[in-house]
C-alpha cells in the first residue's frame, strides 16, 4: 500500500512557491492564473519561465510534475499559502498528514482545440472558443491534446469503508492516442 503525503506552508510568493517546488520535486511546469490570462510555464533551479508582468498579476500557481504538485494561492500582497501533496517521502520540508492510498485511477481530459503550430517541444493549441495556449508536449499540427491526471484513492475508516478521492495529481501532457 503506498501513501499521499500532504503539507500546507503559509506566507510564501510566488517565486519561493517555485523554489520549493524545484526543491521537492525538480524541474516541472506551472499553470499560472491572472486575471486577464493563462499561462503555462516551466520551473527550474532558475525559476519561473514567465514576465514580470504576469508574475506580478499571478493570483494562483499550481507547480506539477510526476512526483507531485505545490498549488499556491496569493492570500495578501505579493504572499499567499501553499499545498504540497505528493506520493513520494518529501525532501525539504516535513508531512503534516499521510493517508493510505488503497488505488489510483488514470484520467485525461481533452484540452479544447487542436495543435496550429509546434515550436522547440511546445505545442500552440487554439479552438474558435479559446485563446492560444502554448502547451509542453512535441505534437504534430492538427493534432489534439490532453492533460493526464491520477486520482489517489483511499478507504474511509469513518465511513463504514467507502473509498474516497484523497487527491487529483497532474501527471502531463499527451497527443490523443500518442
Amino acid at each position: 500500500m503506498s501513501v499521499v503525503n500532504i503539507s500546507h506552508i503559509e506566507q510564501l510568493n510566488m517565486k519561493e512557491a517555485a523554489a520549493l517546488a524545484f526543491a521537492e520535486f525538480g524541474p516541472g511546469f506551472v499553470f499560472v492564473s491572472t486575471p486577464v490570462e493563462f499561462v503555462i510555464a516551466e520551473y527550474s533551479n532558475s525559476g519561473i519561465t514567465i514576465s514580470d508582468s504576469v508574475a506580478e498579476q499571478c493570483f494562483s500557481a499550481r507547480y506539477f510534475s510526476p512526483q507531485g504538485e505545490v498549488r499556491w494561492e496569493l492570500t495578501s500582497g505579493s504572499t499567499g499559502d501553499c499545498v504540497v501533496v505528493s506520493e513520494s517521502e518529501f525532501k525539504s520540508i516535513s508531512a503534516q498528514s499521510t493517508i493510505d492510498i488503497s488505488g489510483t485511477i488514470k484520467h485525461s481530459y481533452l484540452c479544447w482545440g487542436e495543435v496550429t503550430s509546434v515550436d522547440n517541444g511546445w505545442s500552440r493549441i487554439k479552438s474558435g472558443r479559446t485563446s492560444v495556449v502554448s502547451i509542453p508536449v512535441n505534437a504534430d499540427i492538427g493534432d489534439e491534446i490532453e492533460l493526464q491526471t491520477r486520482e489517489l484513492l483511499a478507504v474511509s475508516k469513518e465511513a463504514d469503508g467507502n473509498t474516497y478521492v484523497v487527491d487529483e495529481l497532474i501527471i502531463g501532457f499527451s497527443k490523443v492516442n500518442g
